[in-house]
């Protein structure tokens, strides 16, 4: 079976966002790697983005334990900054978002060792979306940092990032599950790594209980919906693998805390998912 993927043209591993959720998508590179299943390309959107160019970056185990520790030392405080005068702004008009968006930088910077997306060791795709259209776009060269900025700019938390004249956003507001870009790209099996699952963590709150974690449990379901919807108008899905979600209900989106947690169940959902279809030796 491992064999016959091998042998059916381009394998492309296609990351979806999720802001914290993302931290999911370590444990399954490492379940993939470890199995034997390596791509041809990678194209991710938002957290997804920063997962696929840090692998492609050095897409061996040693490059994902790399990513592992990224974001195991990830801190909602440092990334996520909120400040009165940031959010005061947003508010009243004066600024189109919340966070200044220096943490994030800040950490891209220190953990990828990358100045331009055409130098990664495994040719790696940004998506993001253009603010005027809506359209997705789908960066492959240029400045890594710039494009993963943009791709990582969620409407009204991070400001858009003007590329070679377009501004552009999150590009899961286009394609949080970059599967046709990834089939236009030349992909015929991809490996679709989800970050979100409606099964509670155990000790986490089923239910939100502020207007603010309404509406952040709201936007954590919008992007396992996005996953699913794509999946269900693939009409060829014997060529498109989707691995499981480890349970991520109960966690906000930017709640960095439960990085840990996720990697791990991640890993050991994806091994025995891969075995069970027998992907990965016995």
């Amino acid at each position: 079976m491992l064999e016959d993927i091998a042998d059916r043209g381009r394998i492309a591993f296609v990351l979806p966002g999720g802001a914290s959720y993302g931290a999911a998508q370590v444990g399954m590179l490492r379940a993939l790697l470890e199995a034997g299943i390596k791509p041809d390309f990678v194209i991710g959107t938002s957290a997804g983005a920063l997962n696929a160019v840090g692998f492609a970056v050095d897409p061996t185990l040693d490059g994902v334990r790399a990513l592992d520790a990224a974001w195991r030392e990830a801190r909602r405080s440092k990334i996520f900054r909120l400040s009165p005068v940031s959010v005061t702004y947003g508010l009243i008009g004066r600024r189109n978002y919340l966070i200044n968006p220096r943490g994030l930088r800040e950490w891209i910077v220190q953990h990828l060792d990358l100045q331009r997306l055409e130098h990664t060791l495994l040719p790696a795709h940004v998506v993001t979306t253009d603010v005027d259209t809506g359209d997705p776009v789908v960066l492959s060269h240029g400045s890594a940092v710039e494009a993963l900025l943009a791709s990582c700019a969620i409407p009204a938390v991070f400001p858009p990032v003007e590329i070679d004249g377009r501004l552009l956003m999150d590009g899961g507001v286009a394609a949080d599950t970059p599967v046709p870009e990834a089939r236009e790209l030349g992909a015929t099996v991809m490996f679709v790594l989800p970050t979100y699952s409606t099964e509670t963590v155990p000790g986490r709150p089923a239910r939100p209980h502020s207007a603010i974690q309404m509406g952040l449990h709201a936007i954590g379901q919008l992007l396992g919906h996005a996953t699913f919807d794509v999946m269900a108008g693939t009409t060829d899905a014997a060529d498109v693998y989707l691995l499981p979600a480890p349970p991520s209900g109960g966690i906000a989106p930017f709640d960095l805390s439960g990085a840990a947690d996720l990697i791990d169940r991640a890993y050991e959902l994806a091994r025995t998912w891969l075995r069970d279809r027998q992907l990965a030796p016995a």
